[in-house]
């Protein structure tokens, strides 16, 4: 029997601003611009929590291999 071991990751607030901005922007109405801004700034949000995310993973693998 072998363990299933999962590293849980937390939930940065990035992840939460860029969920609430698309759910707010999604509620507000795809006919207004206003809505797609919201949408958008979500979008630009998540990009930038990946970005940082996968910057601190490499970060922390090349400190591994030395």
């Amino acid at each position: 029997m072998t363990k299933n071991i999962k590293k849980i990751k937390q939930v940065t607030t990035l992840e939460v601003l860029s969920l609430l901005f698309v759910v707010v922007g999604l509620v507000y109405g795809l006919t207004t611009a206003f809505g797609f801004a919201l949408i958008s700034a979500g979008v630009v949000f998540f990009v930038a929590d990946f970005y940082l995310r996968t910057r601190k993973e490499h970060k922390t693998s090349s400190k591994k291999k030395k």
